[in-house]
């Protein structure tokens, strides 16, 4: 029986290093220019007066029209157009001081689980809250933690960004529950990956072996993004024989970024997959990473229709 690899996630004592993910900063923003100018005609005729007259009069501070934009925005979120529209103006509220933006997490928040909203709408918010919610942490992480499946998938999608560090040991905990359902557990594993905490690498590593294709997927796609070093490459190598295609392909990706002896034996094997994405993948990483010994198989495979 194979050993498993070993994972070192993290140093002995127990700091938590973090991928280095560029940090959200603040650039000289003028909202009150970019209400007038985007989203003062949209805003105007879809919501009632009142609100378009604060969204687009923006007769505060910055701060204040941006509030207003948001909280319009989403009121006129009833259709496709209108809920990009709402995820559009809430990617921005990190821009705006804490304070100011308050009410507008709370409406946010609201929104999202309202269960009369759709669930697809409802993630796609959560998904734009994700990089400008810091002070709404506590409340997703006991979302996260409820019965209520839709909650616990709109609570993962708005914990996916660096700023919600604290929540990664809940998040990593709910990807390991073999109770939750497989879109939650995904969820938490592309937030841990979002966050980028190295100290879950041995929590997601544990994952390319589980039941289901979809958790093994995306805790190989997590897996490179956290550490994309030669380190883990017994581990996409083991996926790269995966019984499901799009695991396959997702160690095999990685694979290509990692090189080493294990992504040649693992491109060598995958020459002969039934399936031309699999097939493609092994010749892009032979190439590259191969011996020359591989050449003959390479070319060969070049006159290989599918593969190409």
């Amino acid at each position: 029986q194979d050993e498993r690899p070993s994972v070192d996630s993290g140093d002995r004592s127990g700091h938590r290093d973090r991928v280095n993910v560029p940090s959200p900063s603040a650039p000289p923003f003028d909202a009150a220019s970019l209400v007038v100018s985007l989203d003062k005609p949209h805003l105007a005729a879809r919501v009632d007066a009142r609100s378009s007259d604060a969204a687009c009069d923006a007769d505060g501070t910055d701060d204040d029209a941006l509030r207003s934009a948001v909280l319009a925005a989403l009121e006129s979120d009833d259709d496709e157009v209108g809920s990009m529209r709402a995820c559009a103006w809430v990617s921005l509220v990190g821009l705006a001081s804490p304070e100011s933006v308050r009410p507008v997490v709370a409406g946010v928040a609201a929104r999202l689980f309202d269960a009369a909203v759709p669930l697809a709408r409802r993630a796609q918010l959560a998904s734009a809250l994700a990089g400008a919610g810091a002070g709404f942490t506590g409340t997703l992480k006991e979302r996260l933690l409820s019965d209520d499946d839709e909650h616990r998938l709109v609570a993962a999608r708005a914990l996916a960004a660096p700023r919600h560090l604290e929540a990664a040991t809940t998040l990593a905990r709910v990807a390991a529950d073999g109770f939750a359902s497989a879109r939650v557990r995904v969820a938490c594993i592309d937030a841990l990956a979002a966050i980028g905490d190295r100290s879950a690498v041995g929590d997601v590593a544990a994952l390319v072996d589980d039941a289901s294709a979809s958790v093994r997927r995306a805790a190989v796609v997590a897996l490179r993004a956290l550490d994309p070093s030669r380190a883990r490459a017994k581990w996409f190598a083991r996926a790269a024989s995966d019984d499901d295609v799009d695991v396959r392909c997702a160690a095999l990706a990685a694979l290509l970024v990692v090189g080493g002896a294990p992504a040649c034996t693992a491109a060598r094997a995958a020459l002969d997959d039934a399936l031309r994405g699999v097939r493609a993948l092994a010749v892009v990483t032979l190439a590259r990473h191969g011996s020359t010994r591989d050449a003959g198989r390479v070319r060969a495979c070049s006159d290989d229709v599918d593969a190409r």
